[in-house]
């Protein structure tokens, strides 16, 4: 019974340290189809995987609950790779799930537009002005998911040194701004849900067909399934 208590109190205090929301979960498994569908449509290459992430080494400041934890030091990140797109086996970070639904959505529609050089801050920065030139329509549920990552970066007048500048930085990238002559990769920093991690020394991503104007119907492959549209939950 004492070893059943202090599993629960461990999975309990590590969700609350790594600020998982304990309702509005969703599952990659739910979402696999219209990440697809959304990836290929965005130009994403057709012999890519979409695959359940690992964890990655991240950086950024430990409260205190995360010490407690022993945990902060890692998290379940989105990851580009040339040939796999590996995106977290759930998402908890909002306590809505629509907005998990739309964190997922969102990752499928960067990952078909990011084009590693080497610079994670430009590279997200790049993808994230072509995936809203694919899908307008993604828009204003990518300036919520901006608004509520920002709301959860950490306060830059609690950083010092190193931190500072590359939390700054982030701050100014999730904003469209890139900061010349500073190096930030993700285990820099606090974790970044809107983001996708690089592994180092990235290949390029294979070039994407040009997108040609067509006929409405092939036009409309261009938009993402609506959250509530019915070939979704199909």
């Amino acid at each position: 019974m004492e070893e059943w208590v202090g599993r629960q109190w461990h999975r309990f205090i590590t969700r609350a340290a790594d600020g998982q929301a304990s309702t509005g979960t969703v599952y990659l498994a739910d979402m696999q189809r219209s990440i697809g569908l959304l990836f290929r449509a965005g130009g994403g290459g057709p012999g890519v995987r979409i695959a359940p992430a690992g964890k990655s080494r991240v950086g950024g400041t430990r409260g205190l609950l995360q010490r407690l934890a022993g945990s902060g030091t890692h998290a379940v990140l989105g990851q580009w790779q040339s040939d796999v797109i590996a995106l977290p086996p759930e998402i908890g970070v909002f306590e809505d799930a629509a907005r998990n639904r739309s964190l997922y959505l969102w990752l499928a529609a960067l990952a078909a537009h990011l084009e590693p050089t080497g610079d994670w801050l430009a590279n997200q920065v790049l993808a994230t002005q072509a995936a809203l030139d694919t899908f307008p329509g993604l828009r204003s549920r990518y300036e919520e998911l901006r608004a509520a990552q920002l709301a959860q970066r950490p306060a830059l007048q609690r950083l010092r040194g190193r931190a500072l500048e590359a939390e700054r930085a982030v701050q100014a990238a999730l904003q469209g701004q890139v900061t010349p002559g500073i190096t930030v990769t993700h285990a820099d920093v606090a974790p970044l849900w809107l983001w996708l991690t690089l592994p180092a020394n990235a290949a390029p991503a294979p070039a994407r067909p040009p997108r040609t104007q067509g006929t409405e119907a092939e036009d409309a492959t261009h938009q993402p399934p609506a959250i509530g549209d019915p070939r979704r939950r199909a």
